[in-house]
């Protein structure tokens, strides 16, 4: 039980009521008594009270102070009626013997009357003093009774899992304020208090933190919920001894009118103030404060031990609140590792899933817009496997921090595995998105990473929107996927939309998985690129251009995928042998004299020589040497002639030609792709394959080749 800082009351009844008093009385009513008698036979003689009005002294003892006052009362009336002079039972020096008779008369009823009366009194008071015990007890069972009532539905309801009513009913448990704002009203109704307070302790600290007020004005609640929010305890008691004790779970008595209680807000009449600890596994975890109507109640030990009690329960529903803030903290920790990529942070493939669910659902619902970009870092396997997975690591963080700065707040990037990541941008179109995208594309090929000193990284880009490329989620993957990879089959570093020609060919194609490793060789093949680029920008754009193009056409004469990119490769590449002839004659903006004509006339030779040294690249040498065949055999620089030149050389030399004329070069003007298409035509059967031109031809009416995107720095 919990010691009480607190003095015993009074016994019932008062000072008054001292046997004392009543000793004294036993003396002073007797003389009153008989004094009142004589007085009254003097007046009326013929009145004789036979000791009548001693005996009424002797009951008035008897009624107050017991049967030891009532007998010396008796006791001092009889002597006082034989010798006291004023005694109308005296005549003048004569006793008779009915006067002796009176009095002894008077002594047997005086002294029966006293033990009559009080034990008739104390009869009284004992059944009065156990009515009242019983009454008590009852109430007392009562209220106990109701509480413990309360305090089982209490106890239901703090081990019912959190969220869920009775079994079946699927009702929210009451939360962790209103649980113990009910445990405070109970406890201020049982105890008769004026108001009562609940406070929690943060785990191993003494940093208060307010959970419930009743009974307060609403000026002293607000002053409460201000007061106590991360106070100390120990600072607030101001005594070391008090908050020890409340450590070794003994209940205090303050008295708030003392300092330094007096100076803080309490409600008005609010005085005295009983702290019951709540403790839990030994720890001191909270406080429950009764603020009383008297300075020190007289709680009996049931009472005690129902404040007690509920200071346990209450303790309870102050672990529940913390238990279930860290399982809350918990569960979205975990959250967190299931939709939240470890090494960059964003979103991962799951939950890209399931927000671009989102955004989907709602484009349909509302009738707008939704696209998306699949990114792929450029040759991010080198950089694995040339500065080791932490510089990859690094790389794939500081690539996801520059597109999460590109990003409007309602745009999403999530990376989708390895180093490809996916951007859903609602509200934006497919022309929208394609120019967001090639934003993005600049950025990231102007940046300098920070590992390895420094580096240049690419992305390539696939933009693919709803409705416009695919209704559905997995379609519209899919076809910024397969953009994605036109844009890396096409050179890298380069941003393709789902209906671009060339990656429609490269689907209708029926493209495999094994391209993605046929691609391994795009490593290679962009290292050479980037001198032909560096060199001369226009000649590397054209190279791009080149591939484009004759990669639809080789698919769409029936050749296989495999086959038409290594002709698409070829096409990136005929031009590498250029880097080997001067500015001077490359830029010279007139004609070209027989000399410089023969540099240039070397450049299939050199450019053939210089991809032959790579031996994955070695079926690409006969194409970049004949790309400048004629069909008559007047070509360069083996005068091959016919079916004699390499079928792939023969789809270079077209789109090549074709190209190179519908654009602005230093010694020509741009031509109409009309007039263009004409000239080829024209010179079928002589200088170009005429299957070739037919089918060039088809393509180019097929569809408008949108514009060409420029490119950056590999």
């Amino acid at each position: 039980m919990a010691d009480f800082d607190q003095e015993k009351r009074q016994p019932e009844g008062g000072t008054w009521s001292h046997p004392v008093f009543g000793y004294l009385a036993a003396f002073l009513l007797p003389f009153a008594a008989v004094t009142a008698m004589a007085l009254l036979v003097r007046g009326f003689p013929a009145l004789r009270f036979q000791g009548v009005l001693v005996i009424l002294a002797v009951l008035v003892v008897a009624l107050n102070w017991g049967l030891g006052p009532s007998v010396l009362a008796t006791c001092v009336g009889t002597v006082l009626l034989l010798f006291l002079p004023l005694s109308p039972l005296f005549s003048l020096g004569v006793l008779h013997p009915a006067d002796m008779l009176g009095v002894c008369l008077y002594l047997g009823v005086g002294l029966t009357v006293s033990v009559l009366t009080s034990h008739m009194q104390r009869a009284r008071r004992q059944a009065d003093v156990a009515l009242r015990e019983v009454i008590q007890r009852r109430q007392l069972e009562q209220r106990t009774h109701t509480l413990l009532n309360t305090l089982l539905t209490m106890a239901k309801i703090l081990v019912q899992a959190p969220g869920t009513g009775k079994a079946g009913n699927h009702q929210p448990s009451l939360p962790t304020r209103e649980v113990a704002a009910h445990l405070g009203e109970l406890t201020r109704n049982v105890l008769d208090c004026q108001a009562a307070t609940i406070i929690a302790l943060e785990p191993h600290t003494d940093r208060m933190s307010p959970v419930a007020a009743i009974g307060f004005s609403p000026h002293q609640e607000r002053l409460f919920w201000m007061a106590i929010q991360g106070s100390r305890l120990s600072e607030r008691l101001a005594d070391p001894a008090l908050f020890a004790r409340l450590q070794a779970g003994r209940m205090l008595l303050l008295d708030l009118t003392q300092p330094p209680w007096c100076e803080q807000a309490q409600p008005d009449g609010v005085r005295p103030a009983y702290v019951v600890p709540m403790r839990l596994r030994g720890q001191l975890v909270g406080t429950l404060t009764l603020h009383l109507r008297e300075a020190s109640p007289d709680y009996s030990a049931e009472e005690i031990a129902l404040a007690e009690a509920v200071a346990e329960l209450t303790a309870l529903v102050v672990e529940r609140e913390r238990l279930l803030h860290e399982r809350a903290e918990a569960q979205a920790h975990v959250l967190a590792l299931a939709t939240t990529d470890p090494v960059t942070a964003l979103p991962n493939h799951r939950a890209l899933i399931a927000r671009l669910d989102q955004e989907l659902e709602r484009a349909q619902q509302y009738h707008r817009s939704c696209s998306i970009l699949f990114l792929d870092l450029d040759h991010f396997k080198a950089l694995n496997d040339g500065y080791g997975h932490a510089a990859g690591d690094a790389a794939l963080s500081e690539f996801a921090g520059l597109l999460q700065t590109q990003l409007r707040g309602m745009d999403t990037v999530g990376r989708w595995g390895g180093e490809e990541f996916v951007a859903i941008l609602p509200e934006r179109n497919a022309d929208e998105a394609l120019h967001f995208a090639e934003e993005v594309r600049a950025s990231v090929a102007a940046r300098i990473f920070s590992m390895g000193g420094g580096l240049y990284l690419t992305c390539s880009i696939g933009v693919a929107n709803y409705p416009t490329h695919a209704q559905e989620r997995e379609g519209l993957l899919g076809a910024a996927d397969q953009a994605m990879y036109g844009a890396k089959s096409f050179g890298r570093n380069q941003v393709r939309a789902a209906n671009d020609p060339a990656v429609h060919a490269l689907r209708t194609a029926g493209q495999t998985e094994g391209g993605r490793e046929e691609a391994a060789l795009m490593g290679m093949v962009e290292a050479l690129a980037t001198l032909v680029e560096v060199r001369d920008a226009a000649t590397g754009h054209h190279a791009h251009q080149v591939a484009d193009l004759v990669l639809q056409l080789a698919l769409a004469m029936g050749l296989p995928v495999s086959e038409a990119q290594m002709i698409a490769l070829a096409g990136r590449l005929h031009d590498v042998g250029k880097v080997s002839i001067p500015d001077a004659v490359l830029q010279k903006p007139g004609r070209l004299s027989a000399e410089e004509w023969g540099l240039v006339r070397t450049h299939p030779m050199v450019g053939a020589d210089v991809v032959g040294h790579i031996p994955a690249l070695r079926p690409l040498v006969p194409v970049i040497r004949a790309h400048h065949e004629r069909w008559d055999g007047q070509g360069y620089p083996d005068r091959l002639e016919g079916e004699a030149i390499p079928f792939g050389a023969r789809l270079l030399l077209a789109v090549d030609a074709y190209l190179a004329m519908t654009v602005d070069r230093p010694y020509q003007k741009a031509r109409a792709p009309s007039v263009a298409l004409t000239e080829l035509r024209r010179c079928a059967g002589s200088q170009f394959d005429p299957q070739v031109v037919a089918a060039l031809e088809q393509v180019l009416r097929g569809g408008q080749l949108p514009s060409p995107v420029a490119h950056g720095r590999m």
